[in-house]
C-alpha cells in the first residue's frame, strides 16, 4: 500500500482536530492544546480519540513511505518513534493536576524535544532539493526558538498556544513542503 497521502491526510486532521478543540473546550491563548481538553471527561476522550486516529497514520506515512523515499537514517525514525509514543502517552494521561499533569508535561517535553533532531537530520540530507533544505533548516531555527522561548519563560511563557502551534508547524511544514514538491 502507498502511505504517501497520509501524512497530508493525518496533518489536515490533526489542524481540524485542534482547531474545533479549542473552539469547544476554551481557554485563553496561554493554555497548551492538551490543557483544552483536560476541562473535562468529553475533552480527555476527544483528545485521546484524536490522536489514537493521527498518529498511527503519521507512523504509516513516516515509517511506511517518508522514511524510505528519502533515505533517511535509522536515527531520524527513532526520534519520531519516541516522538508519537510520547505524543500518545501525553493523550493518555491528561494535565489533570497533580502527579498526571507532571507526568504529561514530561512526555510532552520528551515528545516534542524528539522533534526537533528529526527535523536538523533531515536538513542534512542529500535526497532532498535545495528548497527543501532551506524549508527544513528555518523550521529548525523556528522550532529552536520556541524551545529557547519555552526554556527562557521557565516552562511557562505567554501565549504558550500559540508558540505551540508555531513549533508544530515549524516541524510540519517542511515534512509536507518535502513530500508533496
Amino acid at each position: 500500500m502507498d502511505y504517501s497521502s497520509f501524512g497530508f491526510i493525518a496533518v489536515g486532521i490533526l489542524i481540524v482536530g485542534l482547531t474545533l478543540l479549542t473552539k469547544k473546550w476554551q481557554l485563553t491563548m496561554h493554555a497548551t492544546f492538551s490543557q483544552h481538553a483536560a476541562q473535562n471527561r468529553a475533552g480527555i476522550i476527544y483528545y485521546i480519540v484524536l490522536f489514537s486516529i493521527v498518529l498511527p497514520l503519521l507512523a504509516l506515512f513516516f515509517f511506511g513511505w517518508f522514511m524510505t523515499r528519502f533515505d533517511l537514517p535509522l536515527a531520524f525514525g527513532v526520534c519520531i518513534a519516541i516522538a508519537l509514543i510520547a505524543q500518545y502517552l501525553c493523550a493518555l494521561v491528561p494535565e489533570t493536576g497533580g502527579v498526571k499533569t507532571s507526568v504529561h508535561q514530561g512526555f510532552a517535553v520528551v515528545s516534542a524535544f524528539s522533534l526537533f533532531p528529526s527535523i536538523v537530520i533531515l536538513s542534512f540530507n542529500r535526497s532532498i532539493t535545495l528548497a527543501a533544505v532551506i524549508i527544513a533548516i528555518v523550521g529548525a531555527v523556528s522550532m529552536a526558538y520556541v524551545i529557547f522561548t519555552t526554556l527562557r519563560q521557565k516552562m511557562h511563557p505567554k501565549y504558550l498556544l500559540i508558540l505551540q502551534a508555531v513549533y508544530f508547524a515549524s516541524f510540519f511544514l517542511p515534512i509536507l513542503f518535502i513530500s508533496y514538491t
